[in-house]
């Protein structure tokens, strides 16, 4: 959404942690703000936060996709985009790949949590899922090969799925009971630029800007729009790297390199050109023999 806002004239911001200059933190800003939208903390001031206009700031991912109900009694005059996926299945499937298996798996054995950006997102996420599926992303955390690997746990994984897809369809309901129809528009997201061409009339904007708009999303946009079998991918992915570990890959990007790289041969030579090292070894065996 980062460049589709900007064609619109907005300033947008993703995310909020603690690259922001008021040392936003989940503790002091997020917390009271979710229990009460008048407590003053950054989210309850975010001009002061961000500077610029209060009017043309544009906000996305977390934390605000948690707080939607706090936000529209603290901003009146704000709009809201819900971006949907075509079902609420679909959105399940990205979450428990891309975002939990993909992203917050690395947070679950923190102890203490610190104001980084992936330590306040996971625990964002997980008071906001935890409001409709208490202990939902703990359970994911304390079998993490069960979650992200299809073929160790199915059963256990479908239900993970279908509990992920109930979050998905009470969030959406929770948004259209507390945000007036006349300022909140619903967007089914596809890879085609088309499916957001009413956000830029709904916010006001000129027909040429949401023209410019709609080549930024198609450039960028896709992302966020792929099918759940891109996922499919990841998974491979992983399973590609337990073949050769006894854990996860830290990283998905990791994992993903790792089931790409081929094996190497016992005679395979390095960059150097030099013999690999399970070579030397076999010499280093071979010599042993020869003086024996």
């Amino acid at each position: 959404m980062q460049g589709y806002g900007r064609a619109l004239g907005y300033e947008p911001h993703k995310a909020m942690g603690p690259a922001h200059s008021m040392g936003y933190s989940y503790e002091k800003d997020f917390l009271p703000f979710a229990k009460n939208a008048t407590t003053v903390s950054a989210l309850s001031n975010l001009t002061a936060a961000f500077g610029g206009d209060q009017k043309y700031l544009l906000f996305n991912d977390f934390p605000f996709y948690a707080v939607p109900c706090q936000l529209a009694i603290r901003y009146p005059a704000a709009k809201f985009v819900a971006m949907r996926r075509r079902s609420c299945g679909e959105w399940a499937d990205s979450a428990l790949e891309q975002l939990f298996c993909g992203w917050m798996r690395a947070q679950c054995n923190t102890t203490r949590f610190r104001t980084t950006h992936p330590d306040v997102g996971f625990q964002t996420t997980r008071w906001f899922i935890d409001t409709f599926d208490r202990g939902l992303v703990d359970g994911m955390c304390r079998s993490t090969t069960a979650t992200c690997l299809a073929h160790h746990a199915p059963l256990e994984r479908e239900k993970t799925l279908d509990r992920l897809t109930n979050v998905c369809e009470r969030h959406y309901e929770r948004v259209r009971a507390c945000v007036p129809p006349d300022r909140l528009l619903e967007v089914v997201i596809s890879e085609n630029a088309s499916s957001v061409a009413g956000i830029a009339p709904f916010l006001g904007c000129s027909e040429a800007d949401g023209a410019a708009a709609a080549r930024q999303w198609n450039k960028q946009g896709r992302r966020g729009a792929r099918p759940p079998n891109y996922q499919d991918r990841l998974v491979a992915a992983f399973s590609a790297g337990l073949a050769r570990s006894t854990t996860l890959p830290r990283q998905t990007k990791n994992a993903h390199a790792l089931a790409r790289r081929p094996p190497r041969s016992p005679t395979s030579q390095n960059s150097r050109g030099g013999a690999t090292r399970s070579s030397s070894r076999s010499s280093r065996r071979q010599r042993r023999r020869r003086r024996l």
